[in-house]
């Protein structure tokens, strides 16, 4: 509960990309969707986050990258846990580390992460994408060039097949 108290409540929230909405701006009250996701929608049907990235979560996601900061994760995952709508994902894919990468951290903690909401709702998780290009350090980059520095850098592998018309969450 310590930890549950240092986390900040999002404002409302976009329900497709979870971009918060602020208090002043102007909503649609019949889907609540933001402006680029009423004029362009994604390709998924929710999208949720779980706090705001700033003070104790961003100090713990970042831990959790850090040698002997796995644990983190477990502790995350309950977290993460509370925030998904019912009849939510049956199956989490963790996002995958380039091998380089992986192998220098010696985990992932995107899986430790998995894993660790797996068991908090009862979920599979499959290592279903595969990341053969190598990017720069995404805390290096600002919004846009984030996204250009993953664009094309995972694949599915060939486990993706099976997951076909499932619930599924990245």
């Amino acid at each position: 509960l310590r930890c549950a108290a240092l986390v900040r409540g999002l404002h409302p929230a976009c329900p497709m990309c979870a971009q918060p909405h602020l208090p002043w701006m102007d909503r649609p009250v019949r889907t609540g969707l933001c402006d680029a996701c009423a004029q362009d929608p994604p390709p998924w049907r929710w999208g949720g986050c779980a706090f705001e990235m700033s003070g104790p979560p961003r100090a713990a996601v970042h831990r959790a990258k850090s040698p002997g900061g796995a644990w983190i994760s477990h502790a995350l995952g309950a977290l993460l846990a509370h925030c998904l709508p019912p009849g939510g994902p049956v199956i989490l894919v963790p996002i995958p580390l380039h091998p380089s990468v992986h192998a220098s951290r010696g985990f992932n903690q995107a899986t430790e992460l998995a894993r660790a909401l797996a068991g908090n709702i009862d979920a599979t998780v499959a290592l279903a994408l595969e990341r053969p290009v190598r990017g720069r350090p995404q805390k290096e980059l600002g919004r846009a060039l984030r996204r250009e520095n993953v664009a094309g850098a995972f694949y599915a592998s060939t486990l993706a097949q099976a997951l076909q018309g499932r619930r599924v969450a990245l």
